[in-house]
């Protein structure tokens, strides 16, 4: 699935996930926010060696299916992602704060940010 990339970069909205997530079995909305989608963005320099957004947010995301409770109930977590930044190769680890909320009908909603308040 190719997306513009543009439209990961832009304040104040919610990234929506969901597509990428159902190709993980994860069932339900997830919304990823702007905070989130900017420290998962890698730098021009990464980008060219062949790392992308997508394949970041694939990766949080498999993360976040492994962790949710079988139980399908609301819960929050944090997960601790660890990043590389580039050009000079260095790690940083960033926490990504993982919200479920479900409803009567069974149906999950998960949005991830990078603050607790977010």
């Amino acid at each position: 699935m190719q997306r513009n990339e543009s439209i990961w970069s832009l304040p104040g909205i919610l990234v929506d996930a969901s597509d990428q997530a159902k190709s993980l079995n994860l069932e339900g909305s997830v919304a990823i926010t702007y905070g989130a989608t900017k420290e998962l963005k890698p730098s021009g320099f990464l980008q060219d060696l062949g790392i992308s957004l997508e394949s970041r947010i694939t990766n949080l995301l498999r993360l976040v299916k492994a962790r949710l409770s079988p139980a399908n109930d609301s819960q929050r977590f944090v997960i601790s992602l660890c990043i590389a930044q580039g050009p000079v190769i260095r790690e940083q680890i960033v926490d990504f704060y993982v919200t479920v909320e479900s409803n009567d009908s069974s149906e999950s909603s998960i949005i991830i940010s990078t603050t607790a308040s977010e």
